[in-house]
C-alpha cells in the first residue's frame, strides 16, 4: 500500500486555492499533437510511469483547519476523451483523485490542471515528460520508465526558499482598471484555437524595438478599445505572469511567478492607434522585471504566509479575507495574457 504523503501548498497556490470556485476554477491547459491518432491505454499507461517522479503533481487539495494542503493520491487522474469545450474546472475532488486531467481527441494530447499543483512553466515540465513517455511506449518501448528526475527536488516551494524576512517589500496599491460588464449566456465560447507565424510577429515587435509579450499585450489592449460599445475611461491594466526561474534558479515544479502589470490611459477615445498604445506602454514590463523589483514581490508574498498573527487564524476566517485582497487586486486588472515563450 502507498504510504500517505502530504505537502504544503506553495506560498502562490496558497491564494488560488482559497478562491477556487466552480466559476473561477483556476485551471490552464496545454495541448500536443502527434502524427497518429491517440492511443488511450497507452495515455494511460505513460501516467502510471510518471507518478513516482512527481508527487506533488499526482496530489488534491484538502481543506485544513488552518491552511489548505495536497495530499498525494495513489489514484490516476480523469483520462478520457474529450467530448466537451474543454478548460472545465478542477476544484473539491471527491474522489481523491490528482487536481489535473488528461483528455484526448485524434491525435491531440491536452492536460489541463488546477493552479493549486504549479504553474504553466513547471507543469509543462512534467507534460513533456509525459508526452516523452507515451512516445517512447508508442514506439514499443520495453521495460521500466528511466528518468533523472528528482522527485524531492521538484516538490520545493521556491518562494520559501528565495523569502527575505528582513528585505524591502512590494507596494501593493493599484489604480482601479477598466472591466468588461458582467454578462454571460449559458453557451459561451470556452476555448478558441488561433494560429499565428512566430517569426512575422517576432518581426513586428522587434521594429518597435519590444518584445513578442510587450507587443502582444499592446495589440491586445487595442482590441478591448475597439470591441467596447462605449468610450474606455479608465486605465487598461493586462496582468503579465513573470517566471521566476529566469531569475531565481530553481527545479521546482509548483507555483514560481509573479504577476507584472502593463497600463494604458485611453482616456475615453476610440480612434487609438496601436502605434500610441506601443508608445505608452513601452519599457513597462522591462521596469517591472528586474532582480531587485522582483526579489521585493516574493518578500511581500513571503511575509503575508509568514506572519505569525495569521499563521493561527484558522481557514474559515482567512478565506472571506483573502478573498476581499483577491477583489482588491482584481479591481486593478483589466485581464490577464500570458505567453509562455519558445517550447521545445
Amino acid at each position: 500500500m502507498k504510504k500517505y504523503r502530504w505537502f504544503r501548498v506553495d506560498t502562490a497556490a496558497i491564494m488560488f486555492s482559497s478562491l477556487s470556485s466552480e466559476n473561477w476554477g483556476r485551471t490552464f491547459r496545454y495541448s500536443a499533437y502527434f502524427k497518429n491518432n491517440i492511443k488511450p491505454e497507452l495515455l494511460e499507461k505513460a501516467a502510471c510511469d510518471l507518478m513516482p517522479y512527481y508527487p506533488a503533481i499526482y496530489a488534491y487539495l484538502k481543506k485544513g483547519f488552518f491552511w489548505n494542503y495536497l495530499a498525494g493520491s495513489s489514484l490516476l487522474p480523469e483520462i478520457r476523451e474529450e467530448n466537451d469545450c474543454g478548460m472545465l474546472p478542477i476544484v473539491s475532488r471527491k474522489d481523491t483523485r490528482p487536481d489535473f486531467r488528461l483528455t484526448y481527441k485524434g491525435n491531440r494530447i491536452n492536460i489541463e490542471c488546477s493552479h493549486s499543483l504549479g504553474d504553466g512553466k513547471g507543469i509543462i515540465v512534467f507534460f513533456k515528460a509525459l508526452l516523452t513517455r507515451y512516445n517512447e511506449l508508442y514506439h514499443g518501448a520495453e521495460g521500466e520508465y528511466v528518468t533523472k528526475e528528482d522527485p524531492e527536488i521538484n516538490v520545493t516551494n521556491a518562494f520559501s526558499d528565495y523569502y527575505r524576512k528582513d528585505g524591502e517589500k512590494a507596494d501593493g496599491k493599484s489604480k482601479k482598471a477598466y472591466h468588461f460588464p458582467e454578462t454571460y449566456e449559458d453557451n459561451f465560447l470556452k476555448l478558441l484555437f488561433i494560429e499565428m507565424s512566430t517569426s512575422s510577429v517576432k518581426e513586428l515587435a522587434h521594429k518597435e524595438k519590444m518584445t513578442i509579450t510587450e507587443y502582444l499585450t499592446a495589440v491586445l489592449m487595442l482590441g478591448i478599445i475597439r470591441s467596447t460599445k462605449e468610450p474606455v475611461n479608465e486605465p487598461i491594466t493586462v496582468a503579465v505572469p513573470v517566471n521566476l526561474r529566469r531569475f531565481f534558479p530553481t527545479m521546482s515544479v509548483r507555483n514560481f511567478t509573479v504577476q507584472t502589470f502593463i497600463t494604458f490611459e485611453p482616456k475615453g477615445r476610440q480612434d487609438v492607434t496601436l502605434k500610441e498604445i506601443l508608445e505608452a506602454t513601452r519599457g513597462q514590463l522591462k521596469a517591472q522585471i528586474r532582480t531587485q523589483e522582483l526579489q521585493k514581490t516574493i518578500n511581500k508574498y513571503g511575509a503575508l504566509v509568514n506572519n505569525p498573527v495569521i499563521k493561527i487564524v484558522p481557514n474559515i476566517i482567512k478565506q472571506p479575507v483573502m478573498r476581499k485582497m483577491q477583489k482588491d487586486t482584481h479591481a486593478g486588472v483589466t485581464t490577464i495574457f500570458t505567453n509562455y515563450g519558445a517550447c521545445s
